[in-house]
């Protein structure tokens, strides 16, 4: 429901309407400044977002790509069309959520009831708007979209008690600390201790769910 609704925002009925229109498609800049995606997307009469708050999420997401680019000096990293749509999404979403959690309830909820298929489904709470889930294919790039998410999420809601990174084993662990060290996000391993719990102001915790269970059964 929530995916289809926020494609609907940006004037699609359907992602494979969305792909066939920008795939292979490239994110370099338009003379304008903004990116080309962004750009077309302005054009479209069937979106209900306003051109000047599309901008300024293109604009925030430039510089999520720019501060990656810096960062782990890549000077030519550059979001593929999904990428930059997924950070699109997910800019859109926190920004109605921190800015308008019931408006958005009330739009989702009667979106579900225009569609058949959803009219079953019980209605959106606020407990729900709390959770986003994200399905991308390996090799799509997910790692570095979860450094901008991490940015987005620090952006529009403040005072995190804890944010964590969970992984299935150490190897893993030891990765992503690495690339979010690389990608100037202070990060820290969890060793055991109860000390290596506590966390500074933004600071992303790593560790393992198998750490998070006083006893473990099978694999």
């Amino acid at each position: 429901v929530l995916f289809r609704y926020i494609l609907k925002q940006f004037g699609y009925e359907t992602f494979e309407a969305l792909r066939n229109e920008f795939n292979n498609k490239e994110t370099s800049p338009s003379t304008t400044g903004s990116s080309y995606f962004a750009a077309i997307l302005s054009l479209r009469a069937e979106k209900t977002l306003d051109n000047y708050t599309l901008l300024s999420y293109d604009e925030a997401i430039q510089g999520y790509e720019k501060r990656l680019r810096d960062h782990r000096a890549e000077p030519y990293l550059s979001f593929k069309y999904y990428q930059w749509f997924a950070l699109l999404f997910s800019e859109y979403y926190l920004d109605q959520y921190a800015h308008h959690s019931q408006l958005l309830l009330d739009k989702l909820n009667e979106y579900k009831q225009g569609i058949k298929e959803y009219k079953h489904l019980s209605n959106y709470t606020p407990n729900d708007l709390k959770k986003l889930a994200y399905w991308m294919a390996t090799g799509s790039g997910k790692t570095l979209l979860m450094h901008c998410n991490y940015w987005q999420i620090t952006k529009y809601i403040s005072n995190w008690e804890n944010i964590l990174l969970i992984t299935p084993n150490e190897g893993l662990s030891q990765q992503h600390y690495q690339s979010l060290i690389e990608s100037g996000i202070a990060a820290k391993l969890y060793t055991g201790s109860e000390d290596s719990l506590k966390t500074r102001d933004g600071e992303v915790l790593i560790i393992e769910i198998t750490k998070m269970m006083s006893q473990t059964e099978g694999k």
